[in-house]
């Protein structure tokens, strides 16, 4: 995010500290935190791209992330 000051990259969801410890100092990384159910839409909807950052771990190798298909719903690009 420092190298793409023209870019916001907003955070939603729980956070587990220190987990992006080095993004707090950025000004174009918002963390708006946990979001309501009716506002899981609107939120996507005003994103251009979508994000999945999960940590590679023997976990993540075998779940499936449901947020991907509210992505997709909402015709999204997913990065994951």
């Amino acid at each position: 995010m420092r190298d793409h000051p023209d870019w916001e990259l907003v955070l939603a969801g729980p956070r587990v500290r220190p987990w992006g410890r080095r993004l707090e100092r950025l000004t174009n990384v918002k963390w708006i935190g946990r979001i309501a159910i009716e506002r899981v839409r609107p939120v996507i909807r005003d994103c251009e791209v979508t994000l999945i950052p999960y940590r590679l771990t023997d976990w993540t190798r075998h779940c499936l992330p449901v947020k991907v298909f509210e992505y997709l719903a909402e015709g999204k690009p997913v990065i994951a």
